[in-house]
């Protein structure tokens, strides 16, 4: 009988644990007007969680009911896949990629309005950065050259 009442407290525990999870989610869910896929992220990220998005565009895409079902149903459909098992958010961010982000965010606050609206034109011609491999020094005179041609 006493082990019927530990389960059955722990039972409890998993369902007040759940409750407080989708709590949480329905929060950040709120504050980002049904947006599950930015909501999911951030949740992720505040609970050292990986944010996989593949596994997430499976569970949007089957049915609304499972979406009701967050994060729950995206935390048992991590740990079925065992490379996901033991994976935290941080895990899964590439440190490289992250300078090169934060770096390119960094370098595009240092460019006048001008050198930006100029960097865009080139880039909507183009449909890419012809000069993403050039110095940043040299990048605003190349964008404005380039862009006073068309």
């Amino acid at each position: 009988m006493e082990d019927n009442t530990i389960e059955i407290k722990n039972e409890e525990s998993v369902e007040d644990n759940r409750s407080e999870e989708n709590k949480e989610y329905n929060e950040i869910l709120e504050k980002y007007e049904g947006a599950h896929s930015r909501a999911l992220f951030e949740y992720c990220f505040k609970n050292n969680i990986p944010f996989v998005s593949i596994v997430f565009s499976r569970i949007q895409k089957n049915d609304e009911e499972l979406r009701k079902e967050m994060p729950e149903i995206y935390i048992n459909s991590l740990r079925s896949i065992d490379k996901y098992k033991e994976l935290t958010f941080f895990d899964q961010i590439v440190y490289d990629n992250f300078e090169k982000i934060y770096s390119k965010k960094e370098y595009m606050d240092t460019l006048s309005e001008d050198d930006k609206k100029n960097r865009q034109v080139v880039i909507d011609v183009f449909a890419y950065d012809p000069f993403a491999g050039e110095s940043e020094s040299d990048k605003p005179q190349l964008y404005r050259d380039l862009a006073g041609m068309s």
